[in-house]
């Protein structure tokens, strides 16, 4: 089954949001939902690090994610690094 990434930024001024809203889908071995988890990540240097570690890990188990920010991806560095792998 193949990982889904949904990346989507809002034009939103960035002080009404946080860094990022994430929801990670993971799915049992018949393809159905079996974990939902949604993770807001506020606007600090630890947690910028936090979420770009731990979006890339999902994608990497398998776990489809989706983002919600007010930022563009190029803000990502490390998360586009590992996209790019």
């Amino acid at each position: 089954m193949p990982v889904n990434f949904h990346y989507c930024q809002v034009q939103e001024p960035e002080q009404a949001l946080p860094l990022a809203l994430v929801r990670f889908t993971a799915y049992d071995e018949n393809h159905r939902v079996s974990n939902v988890e949604q993770v807001s990540y506020q606007e600090n240097r630890y947690e910028k690090m936090q979420f770009q570690m731990q979006v890339a890990a999902a994608l990497q188990c398998g776990i489809d994610v989706s983002v919600l920010t007010g930022y563009p991806m190029e803000e990502f560095t490390e998360l586009c690094a590992a996209l790019d792998h």
